[in-house]
């Protein structure tokens, strides 16, 4: 309802950066042509909440990873079993942080987007994988991984004992970016007292509700 050089104007990405674009059910079928459209290519945050059965496809993963601006991106409820690793992964570590709590991820999923975060150009810096079983993937693997990150959620995960010890471990090390961690809802009874004791003490911040 305006001249074309005010929808020109209009369009600038910069007028729309503010914008938190959210994904819903009913909203989904066309996520993919919003992703794309010139207005929303400085948009910096997209967040993905399910309370029902949501499943997010390759092509929704795909459109995030090209999209130019998208730096933070957050999946709670919805369902990302189905997506390729790989495509996972690429997403991931091009993003500076990554929520997936309740996304029912496999176990090569995880394997997948844990290798990629060992990369040297991974961006990533935050990563919240709460409520997704990760007690198959490999314990070396996922403690180097998760200390070249800065903060980690991992609340109710099912991790092993030697999988924690390899963490804690690797936290202790000069090399550990890791400042902040969540790790409630976790079973630490059978975790050495003294290697807890020395990881949380060199961390900022750390949350053990529930342990």
């Amino acid at each position: 309802l305006v001249c074309q050089l005010w929808r020109e104007v209009g369009e600038e990405p910069g007028l729309w950066a503010s914008v938190i674009i959210r994904m819903t059910r009913e909203n989904m079928s066309n996520m993919v042509e919003r992703l794309d459209c010139r207005r929303l290519r400085a948009v910096r945050e997209l967040c993905v909440r399910s309370l029902g059965r949501l499943e997010v496809s390759d092509e929704m993963v795909e459109a995030v990873t090209r999209h130019p601006g998208l730096r933070v991106v957050g999946v709670r409820g919805a369902n990302l079993s189905s997506v390729d690793p790989g495509l996972l992964a690429r997403m991931v570590k091009k993003l500076e942080e990554v929520k997936m709590m309740f996304s029912q991820l496999r176990g090569q999923q995880l394997e997948a987007v844990m290798t990629a975060l060992c990369e040297s150009d991974s961006g990533l810096k935050i990563l919240d994988i709460s409520w997704n079983n990760l007690s198959r993937v490999d314990a070396g693997l996922l403690a180097r991984a998760l200390n070249m990150l800065e903060e980690v959620g991992m609340d109710n995960t099912h991790l092993t004992v030697e999988q924690w010890t390899a963490i804690f471990t690797a936290i202790n090390q000069e090399n550990s970016t890791m400042k902040q961690l969540n790790i409630s809802c976790n079973n630490l009874s059978s975790v050495d007292a003294g290697l807890l004791a020395s990881a949380v003490n060199i961390l900022e911040e750390v949350v053990m509700n529930l342990t």
